[in-house]
């Protein structure tokens, strides 16, 4: 699912995150719970946790990478394009998500208002986990 590796462009509180993922997925904001580290989640995830979110900061214009790991197999029958159009409105923000299909450099980005852009990322950069775009084309627009 596209929206289980997320990059942002700005840091976002835990609240934040729980709410737009939330709301996306049709859970109430109490049942995401995230965390800085996959250890802190040890012995707190229970039965009534569907999604857990793990927040990393990284270097470049996406500076903070969210992995979402869903524990319901319902939260996979989602449209996942709408999912991610909610996540990127509920934040007023980008989102930049890998394709698969292309190089390792070619990447999707979707705006606020759901527009979609192929971007290019330097691939020096990339090398050292920093993501900057370099180039981008538009693919769809809202």
């Amino acid at each position: 699912m596209i929206w289980e590796d997320v990059l942002l462009p700005r840091w976002f509180e835990a609240p934040d995150l729980a709410r737009a993922f939330g709301d996306a997925l049709h859970l109430d904001p109490q049942q995401v719970m995230v965390v800085d580290e996959a250890a802190d989640a040890v012995g707190r995830v229970t039965e009534m946790t569907p999604l857990l979110l793990q927040r990393t900061p990284v270097a470049g214009e996406f500076c903070l990478h969210v992995a979402a790991f869903p524990r319901q197999a319902d939260l996979a029958r989602i449209d996942e394009w709408a999912v991610l159009r909610t996540i990127c409105s509920q934040l007023h923000a980008a989102c930049l998500i890998p394709d698969d299909g292309f190089a390792d450099s070619t990447w999707l980005e979707m705006q606020a208002d759901g527009t979609i852009e192929r971007v290019m990322l330097d691939a020096d950069a990339l090398d050292r986990d920093e993501y900057y775009i370099v180039r981008r084309k538009v693919l769809a627009t809202a």
